[in-house]
């Protein structure tokens, strides 16, 4: 059986077993973790699978691994991996599904949820992410919208002193997110102004963008506009917050601990920015501008 229809076969297996659990994909992802990684870790996938049977050394060489890699609990994330391999080598073996209430081990029951996943997560290489760049480019009103927001900010108000200029440029990119308060709107461009951005911008001061996000009278964070915002005045240093590229990045953290973040740490804005950086690097990505890497995560959060 070739990897593919094994890993197909594997996914219909642990829906079965386990019908309710939502996260059925990172399960897979995790048992075909020695696929991808087998060198790292001392260990060879293909053996493994013909022997039917984890190397002593693996929940180890994994748990080295994430302490490497910063890892905020290095052990259970290890233990994680192991249990998701032993998972396939059950369905290798022909191991019966487990009657419900008959699982051995320390596995929780799993609660009913209002929503399920059929995304199957897999490690992204240069291919997938043009993939995604294809199908944003087959969405004319995206790329319009996106190169009107490109002149405004670049050629028609380049600069953030006036405060008609900023609240025009802050009304459009509000508005094309659906925010659409517009007292709100005049106190952010106050907010702004006040800040004389300019010179941080062209610099690519990182943290300007936490500033921008926190004005004094509005109780809620402009996270995710205060990143737009930046990133239109210069994409090439700011990248995109926004909580579908979150919900990417968490999940991909999930399966290869690239980065030292934590869940609901994404919105400080170096943090981020440092996530994006780490992922392009670990899957081999940095030829994508921070503008791609943002289509292809906010794609694909969408699909999660």
């Amino acid at each position: 059986m070739d990897k593919k229809t094994l890993r197909q076969n594997f996914t219909g297996y642990m829906k079965n077993r386990f019908p309710e659990d939502k996260y059925i994909g990172s399960t897979v992802s995790l048992a075909f973790h020695a696929e991808r990684h087998g060198d790292e870790l001392g260990v060879n996938f293909d053996d493994i699978i013909a022997r039917r049977e984890i190397p002593d050394c693996y929940q180890k060489n994994l748990e080295n691994s994430f302490i490497g890699k910063g890892s905020s609990n290095p052990s259970y994330r290890a233990k994680g991996y192991t249990k998701a391999l032993q998972y396939l080598l059950d369905f290798i073996k022909g191991e019966p599904i487990p009657v419900r209430g008959q699982e051995t081990g320390d596995v929780k029951p799993q609660r009913t949820r209002r929503t399920s996943s059929s995304v199957e997560i897999e490690r992204p290489t240069k291919e997938t992410v043009r993939k995604y760049l294809a199908q944003w480019e087959q969405k004319p009103n995206f790329e319009a919208h996106w190169e009107a927001l490109h002149l405004l900010f670049t050629q028609t108000f380049p600069c953030n002193t006036n405060i008609n200029e900023v609240l025009i440029k802050y009304s459009s990119v509000s508005v094309l997110n659906a925010v659409r308060d517009f007292g709100e709107a005049y106190d952010f461009a106050q907010h702004i102004v006040s800040l004389n951005i300019d010179s941080r911008l062209k610099e690519g001061d990182v943290q300007l963008v936490n500033d921008i996000s926190r004005p004094d009278g509005i109780k809620k964070q402009m996270f995710s506009i205060a990143t737009k915002y930046c990133s239109h005045h210069n994409p090439e240093v700011f990248p995109i917050y926004d909580r579908y590229v979150e919900k990417a990045l968490v999940r991909y953290q999930e399966i290869d601990v690239f980065s030292d973040f934590r869940e609901g740490g994404l919105r400080d804005y170096p943090t981020f920015k440092k996530a994006i950086i780490a992922f392009r690097r670990e899957y081999g990505l940095e030829a994508f501008s921070f503008t791609e890497t943002d289509r292809y995560l906010w794609l694909f959060g969408q699909e999660l």
